[in-house]
């Protein structure tokens, strides 16, 4: 038994895979709405359970139909795995609804040997309640926490505590003046390495002023050369630091 706990102790750190996503230049927004692109793993490791189960999930109308429910195409639901899974640190989600990318973001999390939890903030009190349960219901209550309030309130008390995460997902207010501040505040709050992925990016609610995500997503990667546009997976966004 000593033996083994000696052995247990010293295993060597899980090693992040390859990432395999190339800068590419952002879409215009006329082009919002129009195609959506399949899932295309983000890192280069083999599939594993994560994986199968997400896509075993029935989809209709181009959106996952299970519990908790959600606006999830498979291809953002399998990339914010990919995320968790293999992004080193916590994970911050802005936005958690009924918490369907909550437990999908806890399950990648639960997967690594590097450890993290997931920090789901949201401002509706149905939804806060809803995603707990959702969490505790799928047994990943160990792998997650939730903070009440503002999403902006939020992002800026993590940085006046120098928080930092290796992942981001925000799918809060799509509306220009939330989705403006999220991208002022990134740069601070994500950690080396890290990325964001920004929900309803590729949607056509862009081009009538509804949503401001393409606009401040296009600002912040104009304003800051150290951020690079990665793709879009499904109907999101994917940035984070130069590689």
């Amino acid at each position: 038994m000593l033996f083994r706990s000696a052995f247990v102790r010293s295993r060597p750190p899980e090693i992040a895979p390859r990432f395999l996503p190339a800068p590419q230049p952002l879409p215009r927004i006329e082009d919002l709405g129009r195609d959506y692109a399949p899932y295309r793993p983000l890192f280069a490791a083999p599939p594993e359970a994560g994986h199968h189960l997400i896509a075993g999930w029935p989809v209709e109308g181009a959106l996952i139909v299970t519990e908790p429910r959600g606006f999830l195409r498979p291809a953002d639901a399998l990339t914010l795995f990919d995320l968790a899974r293999y992004q080193r640190g916590n994970v911050l989600e802005i936005g958690s609804a009924w918490g369907l990318s909550a437990t999908i973001l806890c399950r990648g999390v639960a997967a690594r040997r590097s450890g993290g939890r997931v920090i789901s903030v949201e401002l509706d009190p149905l939804f806060q309640a809803a995603t707990c349960a959702a969490v505790k219901r799928a047994g990943l209550s160990r792998w997650h926490s939730l903070r009440k309030g503002d999403g902006t309130a939020l992002m800026e008390q993590a940085i006046a505590r120098g928080e930092t995460y290796g992942a981001i997902f925000i799918d809060h207010d799509h509306g220009p003046t939330a989705s403006e501040a999220a991208c002022r505040l990134l740069p601070e709050l994500l950690a080396p390495d890290g990325l964001a992925l920004f929900h309803d990016f590729n949607d056509r609610l862009n081009t009538s002023g509804a949503y401001g995500i393409h606009a401040a997503v296009s600002a912040l990667l104009a304003a800051d050369t150290r951020f690079a546009f990665y793709g879009m997976p499904g109907c999101c966004a994917l940035i984070g630091w130069a590689r």
